[in-house]
């Protein structure tokens, strides 16, 4: 029973992995390359990017979803149990 349980999580870490990837290839060419594919290797150049210097807003933009996701730059403090 155990092994059967060892089995299936693997599985499925095994798809989460393979979904993450193509999620990766997704954002990766749409972001620097313009294009909308999941298909990415890393171990190929692939030269200029259409966007020139503007690639590095991709960064910038990602910053930004990213920050202002998780509650914006300034946050209130949490409560504690422990009052200094």
């Amino acid at each position: 029973m155990l092994c059967a349980l060892a089995l299936v999580i693997g599985v499925m870490a095994g798809l989460g992995v393979v979904g993450f990837r193509t999620l990766i290839g997704l954002v990766h060419d749409l972001s620097f390359n313009g294009m909308l594919s999941v298909v990415y290797d890393a171990n190929v150049s692939e030269g200029a990017s259409p966007f020139g210097d503007f690639v590095v807003l991709a960064a910038v933009i990602g910053g930004l979803v990213v920050v202002f996701s998780s509650g914006g730059l300034f946050q209130k403090p949490r409560a504690t149990a422990h009052p200094k």
